[in-house]
């Protein structure tokens, strides 16, 4: 199978479903008939199943490439970083999850791109340590960043 039919069969199915939508809805109700969580509470649960799924599956993927392109260890300092910013900054947030997947991963890719470039330019890491500084200048002033699908509370 192809990377782009799994994909596609992962993120979408029956036309409007999505694979984490059919999972997470199953865990749901897995734990509804065991008592766990309330009739109430289902949605929530079942949103909150959804966003964990996308992520372990976004991360997994992450660190599938990263074996594949021999940078395990920079990859775990990217996610470390990529999460710590994140958090304490907020940003954009993806309207679906595959854009939220396309995102992270092209983002990795940026990533790889310019570790390649750092090591093949000595006079790059200078340029990239002064907009280091200056984005923390920034992330300082700025964050955290509130944004319409993920409103502060």
């Amino acid at each position: 199978m192809c990377t782009r039919s799994f994909l596609v069969h992962f993120f979408i199915l029956d036309g409007k479903k999505v694979m984490y939508n059919i999972i997470s809805q199953k865990i749901t109700e897995k734990f509804l008939r065991l008592g766990i969580i309330k009739n109430d509470d289902y949605e929530m649960y079942k949103y909150g199943f959804e966003l964990i799924l996308s992520l372990v599956f976004t991360i997994f993927v992450i660190l599938l490439l990263s074996l594949l392109t021999k940078n395990f260890f920079d990859t775990i300092l990217f996610l470390i970083g990529f999460f710590v910013v994140r958090i304490i900054c907020g940003g954009y947030h993806a309207k679906h999850h595959y854009s939220c997947f396309i995102t992270s991963i092209s983002m990795y890719i940026v990533f790889l791109l310019l570790l390649s470039l750092i090591n093949q330019c000595s006079y790059l890491n200078l340029i990239l340590t002064s907009m280091s500084i200056i984005s923390i200048i920034f992330i300082l002033a700025f964050a955290p960043v509130e944004h319409p699908h993920n409103p502060m509370t």
